[in-house]
């Protein structure tokens, strides 16, 4: 899916200018991947996901609550000690990668105001939410990854947090698009544009590269010609501007089936008649509309399979009978 760098840029911005000094009123804890916190903000209350699910991760302001478990586990039970009551001071994002920080300013349990970090890591399966202390230490996570996990990085408490390795890719919004359109020349005769384009730029996801090939490239296979070159500067920078002033359009592609297949931070014209494209009027509104529907369709799916399952065992096993019946009758 296309929850990429620049479209966490556009979710950290709605979560900035609605719950900047917020008080956390409570924390949930649905499932073992995923958090609520309930804000209290000048406008009312939000809800605010933290999701690490592998097929889903995200963060973003949510409508609805999933059930809760009788009993908080323990992580929630940490989390409301540490964080309930504090205020959130500060939303940062590392360059325009998919990891987010949320600052909250905290009372311990002396009475001093500390600082502690929840860090929101949206990386498909390796998706976390990690809590850290004023000096970077980590307190707990969702998800623990010891020596076994990983030999590289590892996310245990009372060791020092550490940075995802950072990609060698440019970031947009502080690189000139001249430079990036030099990169890209130079790698675009070893691939296509589509893929120049993932490699070099920071924060873009598939779609989001394929549709500025599509805009483009119009059916040429390289960008000798200049006309191309200028409209690759041209996209490049409608693209910066879009990423710097958080001036995107937040849209869901859905298939001729009504199925939803993928979003995105700016219009999508790639698929021509072949999908149906819907605007929304926030970037968590789209997030929570467009896994609400996937999700639906998801156990529709399972209910239907166990459905089939059940009856074709209940197929089987009167055939079964009835030739067993068939044969004490001969």
């Amino acid at each position: 899916m296309a929850l990429d760098g620049i479209f966490l840029r556009h979710i950290k911005s709605e979560i900035e200018s609605v719950a900047l000094g917020a008080r956390v009123s409570q924390i949930y804890q649905p499932n073992r991947e995923e958090l609520v916190f309930a804000l209290r903000t000048m406008n009312g209350n939000k809800k605010l996901l933290m999701s690490a699910r592998a097929n889903s991760p995200r963060v973003n302001f949510c409508t609805t609550t999933p059930e809760n478990p009788a009993q908080p586990p323990m992580f929630c039970m940490l989390l409301r000690k540490r964080i309930g009551g504090g205020k959130l001071v500060a939303v940062r994002q590392m360059d325009c990668d998919r990891v987010i920080f949320f600052d909250f300013e905290c009372i311990n349990e002396l009475g001093d105001t500390v600082m502690i970090t929840v860090v929101c890591e949206i990386m498909g399966m390796y998706s976390n939410v990690i809590v850290v202390n004023s000096d970077g230490v980590i307190i707990d996570s969702l998800k623990r990854v010891d020596m076994t996990m990983s030999s590289r990085r590892l996310v245990l408490p009372n060791i020092m947090y550490e940075l995802p390795e950072p990609q060698e890719k440019l970031n947009i919004v502080e690189t000139d698009v001249d430079e990036i359109a030099f990169k890209l020349r130079n790698l675009e005769s070893e691939m296509p544009l589509n893929k120049a384009l993932l490699r070099v730029i920071q924060g873009v996801s598939p779609v989001i590269c394929r549709e500025i090939e599509h805009k483009v490239m119009e059916g040429a296979t390289n960008l000798i010609e200049g006309v191309l070159y200028d409209k690759l500067i041209s996209e490049l920078k409608t693209m910066k501007e879009i990423a710097e002033n958080c001036s995107g359009q937040p849209c869901v592609i859905y298939r001729e089936d009504g199925k939803p297949m993928d979003f995105s931070f700016m219009p999508i014209s790639q698929y021509g008649g072949f999908a149906k494209i819907e605007y929304f009027d926030s970037f968590s509104g789209l997030l929570d509309a467009f896994y609400d529907a996937r999700d639906t369709k998801e156990r529709m799916r399972v209910k239907s399979q166990s459905l089939v399952k059940l009856l074709t065992n209940i197929s089987e096993r009167i055939a079964r009978k009835l030739s067993k019946q068939q044969t004490e009758l001969k």
